[in-house]
């Protein structure tokens, strides 16, 4: 007896979840003032990962009919608060560049818990393994290079950019 092969026309790729944030959390990001999800979900790479794990964007708001001039409010924790008030001017500064213009003029601090699903920071991960060609060619443009520090500092990135591409 043969074996049957079922076809699923519904079958796709594989999508990351956080591409999907954006729609399916659309209607309730834009009740508090995210027109872009982004901003929620790229948090740790805009601001960094140390004050990523003490805060969290809680609401935008911009003056009537503008889109410059807002004012963002994160939420912090209570030890963090003063940390997060001295940096507030390098957040608003990273918040604006993330959005490509002055968006943002203001930053409100609330202090409250944050949310549980916060994003874990980057696990360090071992650099990808380069091909053999790839370990020669990089052996040979540090061969020259007395520090031993410093050579195996080289030998490193040269095999993360090189396994990379």
């Amino acid at each position: 007896m043969r074996a049957k092969t079922f076809s699923n026309s519904r079958r796709s790729k594989a999508v990351q979840l956080s591409s999907l944030v954006g729609r399916i959390g659309d209607k309730s990001f834009r009740r508090r003032g995210f027109v872009h999800a982004q901003i929620i979900t790229d948090w740790p790479h805009i601001v960094g990962h140390s004050l990523a794990s003490v805060t969290a964007p809680d609401r935008l708001r911009f003056p009537p009919g503008q889109k410059r001039g807002g004012t963002l409010t994160i939420r912090c924790d209570g030890s963090a608060a003063l940390e997060v008030q001295h940096h507030s001017s390098l957040i608003i500064e990273r918040v604006n560049i993330f959005f490509g213009y002055s968006a943002i003029e203001r930053l409100s601090i609330r202090q409250g818990p944050l949310p549980a699903q916060r994003l874990a920071a980057p696990q360090n991960r071992p650099a990808p393994k380069p091909a053999p060609h790839h370990e020669k060619a990089v052996a040979a443009d540090i061969k020259d290079i007395k520090n031993q520090d410093l050579k195996a500092a080289l030998q490193r990135l040269g095999h993360t950019i090189m396994a990379t591409q």
